[in-house]
């Protein structure tokens, strides 16, 4: 019975000691970036010297906030050969604050969309357009400016779940600069 009265009495004691809150650990809350606006931003990048372009739209910066996009990415053509296609993305998607701190923040926008690639050939041959309803994401990486932008690289992905006739690659990915600001 003694050994009972001691193991609850130990029990006791290290609960209530683990439960004492430590002031020197900081409390860990949601990254949030800048504040609720939304925000429009613009894409430029180049990829073997085919130009893309694109616009977002974020409902908040807060995690949770829903968007949209809107991509262009123009044909690249090497004696003939296509080496870039012309691809047209729009879609939904949902913003994640991964980090946020000081003036950094990295950023996750999974979504889904439409995407449109000109001139595939397909198996007999001949080309056509292909038009897709891909998964999509998107990482950023932003540093806000003094006047509460942000610039910083973006990576685009979306993949080609259905459309056998594409081939390869099934997945396309494009890096970009982006410009954010407050709207």
């Amino acid at each position: 019975m003694n050994h009972i009265k001691t193991l609850i009495a130990i029990l006791t004691f290290s609960t209530i000691s683990f439960a004492q809150k430590n002031k020197s650990q900081p409390v860990l809350t949601q990254p949030t970036y800048s504040s609720a606006k939304s925000a429009l931003g613009f894409n430029f990048g180049l990829i073997k010297s085919a130009i893309n372009l694109g616009v977002t739209y974020d409902s908040a910066k807060e995690t949770g906030a829903f968007g949209g996009y809107f991509f262009l990415q123009t044909d690249k053509k090497d004696n003939q050969t296509v080496v870039v296609k012309n691809t047209m993305s729009f879609g939904g998607h949902v913003l994640l604050n991964l980090y946020s701190q000081n003036e950094w923040a990295l950023g996750l926008r999974p979504g889904a969309g439409i995407t449109i690639i000109k001139d595939v050939v397909n198996s007999t041959g001949s080309k056509s357009d292909a038009t897709l309803i891909t998964p999509t994401i998107r990482w950023s990486v932003t540093h806000k400016l003094t006047n509460n932008n942000d610039i910083g690289l973006e990576l685009l992905q979306y993949w080609n779940l259905h459309n056998s006739e594409i081939g390869t690659p099934a997945s396309d990915e494009v890096l970009s600069f982006v410009f954010r600001m407050p709207i």
